[in-house]
């Protein structure tokens, strides 16, 4: 095993941290979250919504503002266009399990979440991939610089 550096222990007590403050934060820390995860998205040229129906003809990023206790945060997950899902929607209602579209899709939204990750971590915003069965690669927001 590697040597544990001063620097590491530094980036994961303030990560730790990090989690502990965004639990507390206020909603008005929320919504500053909320907006520097939006702007990051479209300095990226990144389309993005917060209403529940996604745009239908274009792939983008859902980003959420959870104030509910138990669950608050800014998440953000990518809804793929629905010419994309298409297929695999088909194959869902017809019971095709193994149809090929289930893993074209899933790998989709892996590597939107991969780059989407890349992004908010360029502009500062630390974020990690929940580990949630119901959610899969959905990114929580830890915190912004």
């Amino acid at each position: 095993m590697g040597e544990l550096h001063t620097e590491d222990c530094d980036h994961m007590y303030r990560y730790v941290e990090a989690m502990h403050e965004l639990e507390d934060a206020s909603f008005e820390e929320l919504e500053r979250i909320f907006d520097k995860v939006t702007a990051s998205l479209d300095d990226a040229g990144i389309p993005w919504y917060e209403d529940l129906l996604p745009p239908l003809d274009t792939g983008a990023a859902h980003v959420m503002l959870d104030n509910n206790d138990g669950g608050r945060g800014v998440f953000v997950y990518w809804r793929p266009a629905r010419s994309e899902e298409a297929s695999a929607m088909a194959a869902w209602k017809a019971g095709e399990w193994d149809d090929p579209s289930f893993d074209q899709a899933t790998s989709l939204e892996q590597q939107w979440a991969r780059r989407l990750s890349v992004v908010l971590h360029s502009a500062g915003i630390l974020n990690r991939e929940l580990k949630d069965d119901m959610n899969p690669y959905t990114l929580e927001i830890i915190s912004v610089a």
